[in-house]
């Protein structure tokens, strides 16, 4: 059904009162309507389109559901790698402050340190303090 936009009989009649012949009048009031109709959107159209959206919008979403999981994995793939070298700092912190006390420098300052390992001596094992560990002479 096509909605008129115009009443063309009105239009028509005016026309002949303004002098334009019946039939030319008629045809332009028919011409005029058809080209306003021409451009109206149906409701039918509108029904159509928003269906055509829905489904580009459920497209679009799966696609980014799809990369989002993705970028999950990636995510937490690296925070393992994250915890790993931030426990490794903290275990060379800890290392690095408890290696004074032992009587041994900072092993990345000295690396001729690492060279011989401490031994314990006979004293350590009868339970009397340690003066130092290292090589004994």
């Amino acid at each position: 059904m096509q909605a008129t936009v115009i009443d063309t009989l009105r239009y028509a009649n005016r026309l002949k009162d303004a002098g334009v012949d019946g039939v030319q009048a008629e045809a332009m009031a028919l011409a005029i309507n058809d080209e306003l109709v021409s451009g109206l959107v149906t409701k039918d159209d509108l029904n159509r389109a928003i269906g055509e959206l829905r489904a580009e919008l459920r497209a679009e979403l799966g696609d980014l559901r799809t990369e989002l999981g993705a970028l999950n994995g990636k995510f937490e793939t690296q925070g393992r790698h994250v915890f790993l070298i931030l426990a490794l700092i903290a275990a060379l912190g800890l290392f690095n402050a408890v290696a004074p006390h032992l009587g041994r420098t900072n092993p990345a300052a000295n690396p001729a340190d690492m060279s011989a390992p401490p031994r314990a001596s006979a004293s350590s094992l009868s339970g009397e303090p340690l003066e130092r560990l290292g090589p004994q002479s």
